[in-house]
């Protein structure tokens, strides 16, 4: 089939069954054998199961299910590990079976002779070059031959993946096989020459500083720069910020200013920080982030709408009658609900379930077991005992992300002779100027002493003394590295969706539930510098513990068991 030929023949499967429908219709399917039947079936009640609805509930839709299965491991739906990716692949077959699925997760079919030519110079399809042995596999099904491929066929393939696939990732599974033929293309003559588009498939919410004006980029940087100034003898405005809030206003201001993009304005237009704070552009601006958040009110929204507001009335020196109008935005969309944000709040309830709960608190140690039972200390091993000493430290010391990558051996952590360790943080290394002062316990310190003395020196580079070493030499550990494998560890071992700034969150709820009244407690726990600020993030939180004490009281003062009839005598007559 020739190229044109494949692009205009769209697969266009008819209305999805339910799985349920999908279940009998498999049962029934004698071109199958009876086992696979068996497995098949079997599998597509264990997803319902683990997706806590009835399969007659549940479209047989490669996007519906993949929406749904997204970021759900296996400690999350209670199976092991290898039950849960049997589950995902006989799905995933049961529904390519009747051509519901295009393409599959591991699709079994041989590349055709002309691919496998093509494939040799690359290996075997474990590692970076897998999207390439998968595209192989669905070009060979579909009748493509490698000098055949182009952006239109790559276009097709990531069309599929969306919606005829359960890939995780369907877009940047289409990236990454444009990214990978290119540097094929590149590293080895045999392979064929013709180069892809590397297209990045995400919304373009915050376009690069080059594609704006140098007078604009000038600006902002002498803004950025006054905002950081800590000149006492400055006409400042306001108080000056630490380097990484001033990093945030720029990446703030960078998102608002790409909202303006998107809404049409050219970036030409935007020759400073002026011409794009004035109501009419501040409300173009906000509308797009409004609209993007749900049509709701949310922090971000109203942080951006500040920005607007400080730099119109600050910087740009706009008529009274300008700014009036910008403060009336920020107003309008400042949001009115105290306490945490939704998304937080759903997170927290996880762990009603107490089950769930102490896998989070014993984490450390499950993960220093899977250490010891590995064995020498590799990579791997190593990784999971520095994930088991990052999250016992935030269990017990509940610091900020910034923090906690950032700690240095002998600087902020000390270790005394006898082992014991205390961990100090100073308070201009702290985002509010609060200092972290903590003597940790001997379990924690075993844990990290364990760590420095056989794990750490595994994935040190050069001279370092940072507690969680980077890449890079004389560097910590990026953010998003340390983030992405404590988050993952969360979801492997405990089944929770959980971000480490949470575990905040956490010490205020564990407090508060067993304490409802203890703001105070909480306030020196997290560093807040007023009460009101422990107030505002977390009224709420103490509800269902006073709920829980006060039926305990109800509970105290009765007689008797409330599900006992009342003892009451009959009247004679």
């Amino acid at each position: 089939m020739s190229t044109p030929e494949y692009l205009a023949n769209t697969t266009n499967p008819s209305t999805s069954p339910t799985l349920a429908e999908l279940r009998i219709r498999v049962l029934a399917d004698e071109s199958l054998p009876l086992a696979r039947r068996r497995d098949m079936a079997s599998a597509l009640a264990s997803l319902a199961k683990a997706l806590g609805r009835p399969a007659e509930t549940i479209p047989a839709d490669p996007k519906v299910l993949r929406a749904q299965m997204k970021g759900l491991t296996a400690a999350m739906v209670r199976m092991k590990a290898g039950r849960w990716r049997n589950v995902q692949s006989l799905v995933s077959a049961a529904l390519a079976h009747y051509g519901l699925v295009l393409v599959q997760g591991r699709i079994r079919e041989k590349p055709a002779p002309e691919w496998l030519a093509v494939l040799r110079v690359l290996g075997r399809g474990a590692g970076p070059h897998f999207h390439l042995w998968r595209f192989a596999r669905y070009c060979t099904q579909t009748g493509i031959l490698p000098a055949r491929v182009n952006d239109a066929v790559v276009a097709k393939y990531q069309d599929d993946l969306i919606n005829h696939s359960l890939v995780s990732e369907p877009a940047r599974a289409a990236h990454e096989v444009a990214r990978c033929w290119n540097e094929a293309a590149t590293d080895h003559p045999d392979w064929p020459q013709q180069r892809l588009d590397e297209h990045d498939n995400r919304l373009p919410c915050a376009p690069s500083w080059g594609v704006y004006p140098e007078s604009l980029v000038r600006d902002v940087e002498a803004w950025c720069s006054g905002l950081g100034d800590t000149d006492p003898f400055a006409d400042h405005a306001f108080t000056p910020l630490k380097p990484a809030s001033v990093t945030t206003r720029r990446k703030q201001l960078r998102i608002y200013l790409g909202a303006l993009v998107a809404q049409g304005v050219k970036p030409a237009e935007l020759v400073d920080l002026a011409a794009a704070v004035t109501p009419q552009r501040a409300k173009l601006a906000l509308r797009v982030v409004w609209e993007r958040a749900g049509q709701q009110a949310t922090h971000h929204t109203y942080h951006l709408a500040s920005i607007a507001l400080m730099l119109g009335k600050h910087w740009a020196k706009l008529p009274e009658a300008d700014v009036k109008q910008l403060t009336k935005m920020a107003t309008r969309l400042r949001p009115t609900a105290s306490g945490l944000a939704g998304r937080n709040m759903k997170r927290l309830r996880q762990l009603e379930d107490p089950e769930k709960l102490q896998r989070l608190l014993d984490l450390p140690s499950t993960l220093m077991a899977e250490a010891h039972r590995l064995g020498t200390p590799g990579v791997n091993t190593a990784l999971l005992v520095q994930t088991a000493v990052a999250v016992e430290l935030l269990v017990h010391v509940p610091m900020r992300m910034a923090n906690l990558r950032n700690l240095r051996i002998g600087v902020h952590l000390h270790r005394e002779p006898n082992d014991t360790m205390s961990l100090s943080v100073e308070p201009e290394e702290v985002k509010n100027a609060v200092a972290i002062r903590a003597r940790l316990s001997d379990a924690t310190a075993a844990i990290i002493a364990r760590y420095i003395d056989r794990y750490r020196p595994v994935l040190v580079r050069g001279s370092s003394d940072f507690l969680f070493p980077g890449q890079c030499p004389g560097a910590p550990k990026s953010d998003v590295g340390l983030r992405d494998q404590i988050q993952k560890a969360l979801a492997d071992y405990v089944g929770i969706t959980f971000t480490p700034h949470c575990f905040r969150h956490l010490a205020a709820y564990v407090t508060l539930k067993h304490n409802p009244g203890a703001h105070g407690q909480v306030q020196r726990i997290l560093g807040h510098k007023s009460l009101h600020s422990t107030m505002a993030f977390y009224s709420g939180l103490e509800t269902s513990g006073a709920l829980e004490h006060y039926d305990s009281l109800i509970a105290s003062q009765r007689d008797q068991p409330i599900d006992k009839p009342p003892n009451v005598r009959r009247r004679r007559r």
